[in-house]
């Protein structure tokens, strides 16, 4: 194992606190702070809204943060019209604007492994350039940025099969240069799998999945016992389509027109007129909103959290959070989620292609919630404890960084790409 031995470790991503978008900068975070606590020099290298490059310190980690050569900032609320938001997406295919800053960059800081993560701003810039400096790469894939500019493999309703002619378009020197990455690691096998399927890294002689993980509380013991109790069902989260709160929502109403005796709390946030949208389509006292709230907190009002994405969500975070303050967590299966729900032992699994299956299984979960041996009375949270060990997370990110070093030197694709200067 490297842990024996300092390493320079510069992690690039997108966006880098106090500029957090989701859950990947919070994981950023996570490992960056983890790795400077076991003895590694770690840097970061992100980008920013401002008008200049700037360094600054977040937890006493040096945080590179480069101006965004491209059209606008694109980590708002605001959305920009079509097509200026296409042009946008072209620039940042292989951005020759960010190669110049990202080259000076990295021959500053000389890294000995460039841990990237989210590259929207930086493209596969960032790679190229880093290879052309001889600096082994491990990519970490948390969305589906690579094969789709939306990052979510998802249009007009329905996740995609495959990609769409847009994607092709804007995705095209993606493949080959993906082979410049000598590790690829997957926040679960399901978005490993799907990068792979679509024949990025087929030449990166590592590929691994290594599961998210931090530290969370220990639950706090039942208060909610009785069969007789109202079962209350709770989603927590973005307010957006993929998150499929529109079709909680509907199955919800399904439901109360057999169970009364049941509750939704919808807690989080998103786009006003897309609330409102869900707000009207609620329109009952059993459908509750309450806008942004402490995640802990909310796990002790619910009997279940509900996470029916409807896109294949990597590796939500919600999920082992559920189930790590022993809340037994119903969701759609799709993405790293199946990873996690082990069927009627820390949750319940539903076919989201079937319109049917979501109230059919809120009506299961309220019948289970009245067994003397409920999963809500057990210790579910055992089932998560790889996804609560922060020290097991890190351990595994190092044995990939061994494994890069060791086959860097051997790791040379043909289809390097030197960029001048």
């Amino acid at each position: 194992m490297i842990s024996s031995r300092k390493l320079k470790l510069l992690y690039a991503n997108a966006m880098y606190s106090p500029d957090i978008g989701g859950g990947a900068e919070i994981m950023v975070k996570t490992m960056a702070e983890g790795m400077k606590a076991r003895g590694h020099d770690v840097q970061v290298l992100t980008t920013h809204a401002g008008e200049a490059d700037r360094v600054d310190e977040v937890e006493g980690l040096p945080v590179h943060r480069l101006k965004l050569r491209n059209l606008y900032w694109p980590h708002t609320t605001e959305q920009p019209n079509p097509l200026l938001k296409a042009a946008w997406h072209a620039i940042d295919c292989v951005n020759p604007l960010m190669a110049g800053p990202i080259r000076d960059k990295l021959k500053a800081i000389r890294p000995d492994v460039l841990i990237s993560n989210n590259l929207p701003g930086f493209s596969i810039s960032l790679w190229r350039e880093a290879r052309a400096l001889h600096i082994p790469i491990i990519q970490v894939l948390h969305d589906y940025y690579l094969i789709c500019p939306r990052a979510t493999l998802f249009k007009e309703g329905h996740p995609c099969q495959k990609q769409c002619t847009n994607c092709r378009a804007f995705r095209l020197p993606h493949k080959s240069a993906s082979n410049l990455v000598t590790s690829v690691v997957g926040a679960s096998l399901s978005i490993l799998d799907t990068h792979l399927a679509h024949g990025l890294f087929a030449k990166s002689p590592v590929k691994q999945a290594i599961y998210n993980a931090r530290p969370l509380p220990e639950p706090e013991p039942p208060t909610r016992t009785a069969p007789q109790d109202q079962i209350v069902f709770g989603f927590i989260g973005s307010l957006t389509e993929v998150k499929g709160v529109r079709e909680l929502i509907l199955a919800f109403k399904k439901l109360i027109g057999i169970h009364q005796n049941c509750k939704l709390l919808i807690a989080g946030g998103g786009k006003s007129d897309y609330v409102e949208e869900l707000r009207t389509l609620a329109s009952t006292p059993l459908i509750e909103f309450l806008g942004k709230v402490n995640a802990i907190d909310f796990f002790k009002k619910i009997d279940y959290c509900v996470v029916p994405s409807i896109w294949h969500d990597p590796f939500p975070g919600v999920v082992y959070e559920a189930i790590s303050q022993n809340v037994p967590v119903i969701g759609s299966g799709r993405g790293g989620m199946a990873e996690i729900i082990v069927d009627k032992v820390n949750g319940l699994l539903f076919n989201p292609d079937n319109p049917e299956s979501l109230a059919h299984t809120l009506a299961m979960a309220i019948h289970l919630a009245k067994a003397p041996d409920a999963m809500r009375l057990r210790n579910i949270r055992a089932t998560v404890s790889p996804m609560l060990n922060e020290a097991r997370m890190l351990q595994d990110y190092e044995h990939v960084i061994d494994l890069t070093l060791n086959n860097a030197a051997r790791h040379s694709p043909d289809e390097l790409l030197h960029p001048g200067g």
